[in-house]
């Protein structure tokens, strides 16, 4: 089961508008994938954690995009065992030259601009686009520190630095790293978010956000 960006980015803002909520929390069972996904669920829970308490739960597995999402929240709950971390950054492709070579296919690229087969699968990076695709890396992964570091204010980009680097923890060593607030389940993360929103807790109804579809 996979989260879209635009779904997920869609709910949290109906969230942040509706009136009748009063707090949320983020449940986040994932080991991560787009960067580019993942940083537009993190504007758009920075947005909600400006106006809203917002809790993240960490499940089995919070790690990479996980834990990125998961920044802007007040409080991040996880269990000793939960896996996360992994603060990091890598991209690549597949040189399928020789592959082709050997089935008798031939592709021919029509380009326009220097390094415009950065990504084409028919051969190998030469050095100047590796130099490019790791410079891109790079902005990326001091993105990422950033990200981190604007939530978890008790830290500076200084000191995530050395508990990145695709680093990966558990629950409990995140706790002690400071990555990880507090060890508990959903349950304790709803009923922390009712008491940050000052609500009764025998006058409260959840509402899962986005709605389970009929394929899963």
């Amino acid at each position: 089961m996979t989260t879209g960006s635009e779904t997920f980015v869609r709910a949290a803002d109906q969230l942040r508008l509706d009136s009748k909520v009063k707090a949320v929390v983020l449940r986040v069972e994932s080991p991560g994938g787009s960067i580019t996904a993942a940083d537009a669920m993190w504007r758009s829970l920075v947005r909600l954690a400006a106006v809203k308490p917002l809790i993240v739960s960490m499940g089995d597995v919070a790690a990479s995009g996980g834990y990125y999402v998961a920044a802007p929240g007040r409080l991040i709950f996880a269990s000793p065992e939960t896996i996360t971390g992994s603060i990091g950054v890598f991209y690549g492709k597949f040189d399928l030259s020789g592959l082709y070579e050997g089935l008798g296919v031939h592709k021919e690229l029509y380009l326009r601009g220097a390094r415009s087969a950065v990504m084409s699968d028919v051969h190998p990076w030469s050095d100047k686009e590796r130099a490019t695709v790791q410079k891109n890396v790079d902005a990326l992964y001091e993105l990422f520190l950033e990200r981190v570091a604007s939530g978890r204010q008790h830290l500076s980009k200084k000191q995530v630095r050395p508990l990145a680097g695709g680093r990966v923890w558990t629950g409990n060593q995140a706790q002690s790293c400071g990555l990880v607030d507090r060890h508990g389940g959903f349950l304790e993360a709803i009923d922390t978010a009712a008491k940050l929103a000052g609500l009764d807790p025998n006058d409260i109804r959840y509402e899962l956000k986005p709605a389970p579809s009929g394929f899963g």
